[in-house]
């Protein structure tokens, strides 16, 4: 039997649908939507709280308990705050272009390539790049955090040596976003 109870801040507000098993967490003009479908596990809203518990003994259960919980807290800091990723690019020789083309992140002359490597932007993600550096702003923190290790992926160098070959474009500070 686990039970975790989270705070609704007021200016957020959370409903569950019973029938689709769909927990919605809206606020500041940002909404997100997360399946919850566990037979062992309920969520419900309790006033200014989200319930979330199960009847079982069975450790998984207990443990998908504490999986949704995070999972709310994250929904609910993200539409509240934004989640940020700060990326700097480095390149040695070979002057590395990056812009973004609609909802797709582009990097042209990536060690000498003439192909441009192309990684898709989801919705709700946001990419802000300034010369050497790209970040990566959303209310969603897997969408947020998939893209930035989607374009961090995207500059593999393949078999070449990592101590000579340090080009790419690496993550180098994440964060919840600070009220402006």
């Amino acid at each position: 039997m686990e039970e975790r109870r989270i705070d609704i801040p007021d200016e957020v507000d959370v409903d569950v649908d019973e029938s689709t098993h769909e927990i919605t967490v809206s606020g500041a003009g940002t909404e997100l939507t997360r399946s919850v479908d566990n037979p062992a596990v309920t969520v419900n809203v309790d006033g200014d709280e989200v319930v979330i518990r199960t009847d079982s003994k069975k450790r998984n259960h207990n443990a998908v308990v504490g999986t949704y919980a995070s999972h709310i807290r994250n929904m609910i800091d993200g539409v509240t705050h934004g989640y940020e990723y700060r990326m700097k690019s480095f390149y040695a020789h070979f002057p590395m272009d990056m812009a973004v083309q609609g909802d797709t992140f582009v990097t042209k002359n990536f060690i000498g390539e003439r192909a441009p490597r192309e990684i898709p932007i989801p919705d709700g993600v946001d990419v802000d790049i300034d010369d050497e550096d790209v970040v990566i702003t959303g209310a969603n923190k897997e969408d947020v955090g998939q893209t930035a290790a989607n374009i961090e992926q995207a500059c593999y160098k393949g078999n070449r040596d990592p101590r000579k070959f340090q080009d790419g474009i690496y993550i180098t500070d994440r964060q919840v976003k600070a009220d402006e």
